[in-house]
């Protein structure tokens, strides 16, 4: 039995049949496998070669090659026939190569004698297949018809036959390609700044060390948004904008800093962001009122307004705050002298005594160089009783009753019928 071969080529399939010892008529021996007990496949080179096993693998009978795969082409129409893949390193040389298997229950001993014949003159070997000339005429005649095409539309990627801009390419670029008559070389200064101020900065593209891509692609991260004032009532405290973002607060506590305009380098911090109407509250006032088209940029740090500060200091809870001599310590203990607190002195009318005591933060009721008044009930109540004998016998008049005037008696009441005269 022989079969023969282009040597050289690869991926190549023989079939060989395979007899029954048990069968006098000479069928085929069906149903064997790559891993039947005891069946083995050998071969060797050339007049000097060494029998080498093959290792036969699973296969099936229309599938792609695969290196030893064994298996019965059809054990009804063709029984005894199987198909082998033959290994590359069996015929990669010019020459005979046997292969021969034996093993099996039942199986006759079988060489199949291969001829590894060279490619014939008008045959080409292209990437490992053999392709006839006149088939490989047709393909260069469609390669020309390509290259012509080229030639045809040499100046414009995107009308030659299936050319398209790529996606990363951009305008100016195209445009240079498209010409046709401008070298990469010899681009003018002003194409190679526009691509170069054009370039997308990535992390994954520009994240050299110190490199100029790098440091700008960090500074843009301090640029939290740009955009414009767009408010024809705007005030020196507050005005709406162009921005797109709807969350409440979203900028609070940031800085916003104008870029053109009359208050072109002018920084405030937001109070607050509405996002419905995408307008900014100021804590303190401009020095003048934006009109609607100046641009802005908001930076991404976070700061604090003046009356969020002072809310701060003065809700911040003073028992943390028990330094000696500091302003926080004075207010919580009550201990130090104001004398000798930093910022404070003693009010002139204030005695030493005094001053002492208000810094002891003793009683002041109690506390030496204080004195309590305390009323004279007694030396009141003997004045009620004598005010108690004054009669008002005319409405606001009070009544007389005098008795004498320098020793001399005074007789009558003071009446019509009775008036005053002597004794």
């Amino acid at each position: 039995m022989s079969e023969y071969v282009y040597a050289g080529l690869t991926s190549q399939t023989v079939d060989v049949f395979l007899a029954d010892s048990s069968s006098t008529t000479g069928e085929g021996l069906a149903a064997l496998v790559y891993n039947t007990a005891s069946l083995t496949c050998y071969y060797r080179k050339g007049a000097t070669g060494t029998a080498t096993a093959i290792t036969l693998a699973t296969q099936t009978v229309g599938g792609a090659w695969s290196s030893g795969g064994f298996v019965q082409v059809d054990a009804t129409n063709m029984p005894g026939v199987y198909r082998l893949d033959v290994p590359d390193t069996v015929v990669s040389a010019e020459g005979f190569v046997t292969i021969y298997f034996q093993g099996a229950a039942n199986l006759v001993p079988t060489a199949l004698r291969v001829d590894c014949r060279a490619l014939p003159s008008d045959m080409i070997k292209i990437s490992g297949d053999a392709t006839a000339a006149d088939d490989l005429d047709a393909r260069l005649d469609s390669v020309l018809a390509d290259t012509n095409d080229l030639q045809t539309n040499q100046g414009d990627w995107a009308t030659a036959s299936g050319f398209a801009t790529p996606s990363n390419v951009t305008d100016a670029q195209d445009t240079v390609i498209a010409s046709g008559t401008s070298a990469w070389t010899t681009a003018s200064g002003a194409d190679i700044a526009d691509a170069v101020w054009d370039e997308v900065l990535h992390k994954s593209t520009h994240n050299v060390a110190q490199s100029a891509g790098k440091q700008l692609r960090q500074v843009a991260t301090i640029v939290a948004a740009e955009g414009q004032v767009n408010d024809a009532s705007a005030t020196t405290t507050s005005f709406n904008s162009d921005l797109t973002e709807t969350i409440d607060g979203f900028y609070n506590d940031q800085v916003l800093i104008f870029t053109d305009g009359p208050l072109v380098g002018r920084a405030e911090v937001i109070s607050s962001y509405t996002g419905a109407t995408k307008s900014f509250v100021f804590d303190e006032a401009l020095p003048s009122v934006p009109s609607s088209g100046d641009s802005f940029t908001i930076l991404g740090n976070h700061v604090h307004t003046k009356s969020q500060i002072a809310s701060a200091i003065w809700d911040e809870v003073a028992s943390g705050h028990l330094t000696s001599g500091t302003f926080g310590g004075i207010i919580e203990s009550g201990s130090s002298a104001w004398t000798t607190a930093t910022g404070f002195a003693t009010p002139a009318n204030v005695t030493a005594a005094q001053d002492t005591i208000i810094a002891s933060g003793s009683d002041w009721v109690t506390a030496s160089g204080f004195n309590t008044v305390v009323p004279d009930n007694s030396g009141v109540a003997a004045i009620q009783v004598k005010t108690d004998q004054m009669n008002f016998g005319v409405s606001n008049q009070l009544d007389a009753n005098v008795k004498s005037i320098n020793d001399a008696t005074i007789n009558g009441s003071g009446t019509t019928g009775n008036k005053w005269r002597g004794a």
